[in-house]
């Protein structure tokens, strides 16, 4: 199990729990997906590179970058820029869950790219204002969630700046400093009452597609901040 340091914390380049998702055998987690560039930037790769794990019989194709902290954070500002990867059905994202268990979540982004490359919505939702793909989502219990709610977002394959204000009172979500969600009812923020949350950034596939054989997708992450209250 790799450790890297990235804004000021420990990560390991894997789950907390393993290097496979049985859920999602098609993708493993490779800690030389994970390239520093400094001490707050790195770059998560994704590239064809498939390996066995006898522990649950499955021979995924494709490696994939992911750092999870090793820190337990609670209530607080988390901040991460990011530039989405450009390849068929990406799925990035930056998001937490509890140390005690799975769920809750709060997702501060996840991308989905189309078979194309990139993030764009159809043409009806961009002439309603939802021209990316790029989203937020809370999970309560394997059986309730609250959605996902697209964000305004410029251009994601360029750099954006990605924020959650995790209060007792409230979930607030911001894409460049612009307000996308708010979640303040009780009912909701009272699952996450108790918990610590770990923070995970990766890069990832939603979708096999035969061009992941042949092109690397690059998720560039930087200025990583946690201000605790």
């Amino acid at each position: 199990m790799n450790t890297i340091s990235f804004g000021n914390y420990d990560w390991i380049t894997q789950e907390r729990w393993g290097a496979v998702h049985t859920d999602k055998p098609y993708v493993w987690y490779d800690a030389d997906m994970v390239q520093p560039h400094s001490a707050n930037h790195l770059s998560l790769f994704t590239r064809h590179k498939p390996k066995y794990f006898s522990w649950c019989d499955a021979t995924p194709e494709m490696a994939v970058g992911l750092i999870s902290c090793k820190h337990e954070f609670d209530y607080g500002v988390f901040s991460l820029d990011a530039k989405l990867p450009n390849i068929a059905y990406a799925w990035p994202a930056f998001w937490m869950y509890s140390w005690k268990s799975w769920p809750p979540e709060i997702d501060v982004f996840e991308g989905y790219a189309n078979r194309r490359g990139n993030y764009r919505n159809n043409i009806i939702d961009r002439i309603l204002g939802k021209p990316y793909n790029v989203e937020t989502n809370v999970h309560l219990l394997e059986t309730k969630n609250i959605g996902g709610v697209d964000g305004y977002i410029k251009e994601p394959m360029r750099w954006n700046n990605y924020k959650v204000d995790w209060h007792p009172n409230y979930i607030k979500i911001y894409y460049n400093d612009r307000l996308v969600r708010s979640v303040e009812d009780a009912e909701t923020l009272k699952y996450f009452e108790g918990h610590k949350m770990n923070v995970i950034i990766n890069n990832s596939f939603y979708k096999s597609h035969h061009s992941h054989k042949i092109l690397m997708g690059e998720l560039e992450v930087k200025n990583f901040v946690y201000e605790a209250y």
